[in-house]
């Protein structure tokens, strides 16, 4: 090939992608204008529930289900709280303590018998309450806890009789207090791994 005919080529090539350039250009300024005429749809409105779905077949204002937490399942500072109602002798003072007082050996419980046996569940943890307590305080608590673990006897929260005596008992979930089956209302145990007192489950 000879330098005329590689010079008349390469003034071919940039011609012919001159042309190409100038057609793409064309193309995006009709796509832009295609684009700028073109009517989106007005935006809909989302629907609400319709007010009859929160009414009953007679017209009144279905109740809203509460749902019942589990103690093993409540927060840290719920369990706190708990724990610290089955110690003290005024529930009152427990808001006391949560703003920042101590708790003494003046307002706990003085015998083992008046504190309850929700504290010797596994999932209860004295140790959750030591910082809130005076040293004098939580040397109380631990020795009414062993003194309650020595007795070996669980009561039922309602008719206040042994339930190792009756092996047909459970436990509530929530406030960890045993019933018998029959002063629950019950008939068998529940297939349920959790289960609620009528107290704390309405």
């Amino acid at each position: 090939m000879t330098r005329d005919e590689a010079h008349q080529l390469s003034y071919i090539s940039d011609s012919v992608l001159n042309e190409v350039n100038k057609q793409s250009h064309q193309i995006v300024e009709v796509n832009d204008f295609a684009l700028t005429t073109i009517k989106m749809p007005v935006s809909i409105k989302k629907r609400r529930r319709p007010k009859e779905q929160d009414l009953t077949v007679i017209r009144l204002p279905k109740k809203k289900k509460r749902c019942t937490v589990a103690f093993a399942k409540q927060s840290y500072h719920e369990k706190q709280n708990v724990i610290l109602n089955c110690f003290v002798k005024d529930r009152n003072i427990v808001r006391d303590i949560t703003n920042g007082k101590f708790l003494e050996t003046v307002n706990l419980k003085m015998l083992s018998e008046e504190i309850s046996h929700a504290v010797l569940d596994e999932a209860v943890d004295i140790h959750m309450i030591k910082s809130f307590c005076t040293e004098k305080a939580f040397e109380k608590i631990t020795n009414l806890v062993e003194q309650k673990r020595l007795q070996q006897s669980w009561f039922c929260s309602v008719c206040s009789e042994d339930t190792q005596k009756n092996h047909m008992s459970l436990c509530c979930s929530r406030c960890l207090l045993w019933r018998h089956i029959r002063c629950a209302g019950l008939t068998k145990r529940p297939k349920s791994k959790l289960w609620f007192c009528r107290e704390c489950y309405l």
